[in-house]
């Protein structure tokens, strides 16, 4: 028989006197009830078997029961005459004692402990043996001990520890205030553990709700649990990283408790290091009666803090606004020795670092013998930033205080719905939205007051970003002459040419090109401008000028690459269409009830044929059938004691009639009126007859 099962037998009696109510003996004078953890401390029984013995052997000679405990938990109580290994030791030099579950530090105390006991008990001896008192002597040697070793002792403390080493032995002399052992370390503490468990959980349970969970799975399990102030205590000890990693997650443990290094602007100069990244503004504006939250790309310095280029956008960040805001900043500020970048795809693009993020992860080298991407031809060294850690980029600080910024308008939406204005929406419809024109006005004279105002920001010195940018400017590079209006190109990966020339972006460039017609089979490379498609330039895969070729197709003027993205996907959207046009054709041609009509044929064609049944309709009226016929046959006296004549009522009459002038309808008329006529008389005769 299992253990589960004759717990559960026993469940039902008296947990209160368990002795009496299994062999109605009483129990013996002082014998105490031991919990099974304690039962198993002292005896070195394993609990398991303590749990067994007590269902199979112990409960039914009243040594042991199940007792409720203050937290309603049913647990198992033992007597300390169920077996001599329970029983306590006469002397404390019996009493059990596992040296080797206490740090070195705690063996240290305890035989230091006793062999103060030791020396004090045998000078308590020989002061007896002389006539003197307990006390003279205990004085004596916590005098020498002092002088001896320094120890300052005094004679309640070495009483304190007699009292405890009689009651448990050397157990009783563990410092209980530095409790490290395995024995009592909440480590091998499964209760606690599994508290702990439940807390470290991104469900940010409460202590309380981690407790009461904990309860329930270790009801009826036999194994001991604790209060709520011990988990409470136990838990208020974990490192606050630890609480912060496990129950907020992976940003909130480096916000709050990663350390950081702390950068030391003031060895760098101007334009050796450009921070850039991408930020969605929180701001509402109406571009052509479309609302939509504007992207910004901006490139800063990072010696000086100065916005060196910005460019505003309604779409998706994408390779063309870094390049173009990085156009802007090379323009007015020259280029910079180093950049640090996001590590997404557009900035580890191939037309930026030469090869893809595919490539570079797998290790492929970058040749220079290939002029590729923007870094590369202008020699600027790209570092990337760590994944999802934006600490890592210095410009997300200015971020924030763009944000604070963009707040004077009535369209501010908040980054997420936690700080979304409560009255946003309803405000969204009465204000009137800037445009982006409107907003880009704005934000050019905010980042020209940016970089000429005061920052108090480390090795700034509490002057605006120009003058840092001015005063730490130590080299100016710019591009070669002429090479300037090719640094806002995106440059591509190698395609090849064609006899219709060359292709990009499902556009065909150069079919007139003798240059091209040169290098047919062979691979070049393109430079796009993205504010002007309708023709590239051509170059080798060395960097060698070829010729500029214009589109085979004729191409708006002046049509930029958004305009050329937004007509490929109207263009697959028709192809789309196309391709489901026969499918959805009746959809197309036909309008609502024609589409309904159609439907209903052909249900009722692919139906089986209804076949026509009669059902008679019952009434509460049909067992009285006979005398309602009856009672409705007009009869009609002409005198008193006449026959009573019998026949079809004027209204079976009327209908076997057919009227086809208005003759008939005359006649009809006047046999109503006599037959009126003489019911009236009748009428009257029965009542002169019955008078």
């Amino acid at each position: 028989m299992s253990l589960a099962l004759k717990i559960s037998d026993v469940a039902m009696m008296d947990t209160a006197a368990p002795s009496l109510a299994v062999t109605g003996r009483a129990v013996p004078y002082g014998q105490r009830w031991l919990e099974l953890a304690d039962a198993e401390r002292r005896s070195g029984i394993p609990l398991r078997t303590l749990q067994r013995r007590c269902a199979v052997e112990w409960l039914r000679h009243g040594k042991a029961r199940l007792a409720t405990t203050i937290g309603q938990k049913r647990c198992w109580q033992v007597r300390e005459d169920a077996d001599a290994a329970l029983m306590p030791a006469k002397f404390p030099e019996q009493r059990r004692f596992d040296a080797s579950m206490l740090t070195a530090e705690q063996r240290q105390v305890v035989d230091r402990r006793k062999l103060y006991l030791d020396e004090w008990w045998a000078a308590r001896k020989q002061a007896a043996a002389k006539g003197l008192t307990e006390a003279i002597a205990t004085s004596r040697y916590v005098a020498a001990l002092s002088h001896r070793e320094g120890v300052q002792l005094s004679r309640r403390t070495l009483f304190g520890w007699e009292c405890k080493y009689r009651a448990d032995g050397l157990a009783g002399l563990v410092d209980g205030r530095r409790n490290n052992s395995r024995r009592g370390a909440a480590m091998d503490d499964p209760f606690l553990m599994e508290v702990q468990r439940l807390y470290l959980k991104p469900k940010r349970l409460t202590m309380k709700a981690c407790f009461d969970i904990a309860c329930e799975l270790f009801e009826g399990s036999g194994k001991p649990t604790h209060s709520y102030k011990t988990c409470q205590r136990f838990l208020n000890k974990l490192p606050d990283a630890a609480r912060t990693r496990w129950r907020e997650g992976d940003s909130a443990f480096v916000a709050k408790n990663e350390p950081y290094i702390e950068r030391d602007y003031a060895g760098l100069a101007s334009n050796e290091i450009w921070c850039g990244d991408h930020h969605r503004l929180d701001l509402v504006v109406s571009d052509r009666g479309k609302l939509l939250r504007p992207w910004l790309t901006a490139w800063q310095d990072m010696r000086s803090r100065k916005i060196v280029g910005w460019q505003l956008f309604a779409d998706d960040p994408n390779t063309d606004t870094i390049i173009a805001a990085f156009h802007d900043g090379v323009t007015t500020h020259g280029l910079p020795l180093k950049v640090i970048v996001d590590n997404g795809k557009d900035y580890d693009s191939y037309a930026l670092q030469g090869r893809t993020k595919k490539q570079r992860r797998a290790g492929v080298e970058f040749d220079a013998t290939h002029a590729g991407g923007l870094f590369a031809r202008f020699d600027i060294k790209a570092s990337f930033c760590w994944p999802y850690h934006g600490q890592s980029k210095p410009i997300e600080r200015w971020f924030g205080t763009l944000a604070d910024a963009v707040k004077v308008f009535d369209t501010w939406c908040g980054n997420s719905t936690s700080t979304r204005p409560e009255d946003f929406y309803r405000t969204l419809k009465a204000a009137n939205a800037p445009t982006p024109a409107e907003f880009r006005e704005w934000l050019g004279k905010w980042i020209d007051g940016y970089n000429n105002r005061l920052h108090t920001g480390q090795a700034m010195e509490g002057k605006s970003p120009a003058v840092v940018f001015n005063e730490n400017l130590r080299e100016r590079r710019d591009p070669a002459p002429g090479m300037l209006d090719t640094l806002a190109m995106k440059h591509t990966k190698p395609v090849k040419v064609t006899r219709n020339g060359v292709r990009f972006n499902k556009l065909n460039y150069g079919w007139d090109r003798p240059e091209l017609h040169k290098l047919q089979g062979q691979q070049v490379t393109l430079l796009i401008d993205p504010k002007r498609i309708e023709s590239v330039i051509v170059t080798a895969l060395n960097g060698k000028f070829v010729c500029r070729a214009n589109a085979n197709q004729k191409v708006p003027f002046n049509a930029t690459a958004a305009d050329l993205k937004a007509a490929i996907a109207t263009k697959k959207q028709q192809r789309k269409a196309l391709r489901e046009y026969h499918t959805h054709r009746p959809r197309i041609v036909d309008d609502l009830p024609s589409l309904m009509l159609d439907n209903m044929r052909r249900e009722a064609q692919t139906a089986e044929p209804a076949v026509a049944t009669s059902t008679i309709v019952r009434t509460v009226l049909d067992a009285d059938s006979t005398a309602l016929r009856e009672a409705f046959k007009p009869s009609m006296r002409l005198a008193v004691g006449a026959e009573v004549t019998s026949g079809p009522t004027l209204v079976e009459w009327y209908h076997s009639k057919a009227f086809d002038d208005e003759s008939e309808e005359s006649e009809l008329r006047q046999e109503r009126e006599r037959e009126s006529r003489e019911l009236e008389e009748s009428r009257k005769l029965l009542q002169e007859a019955f008078r």
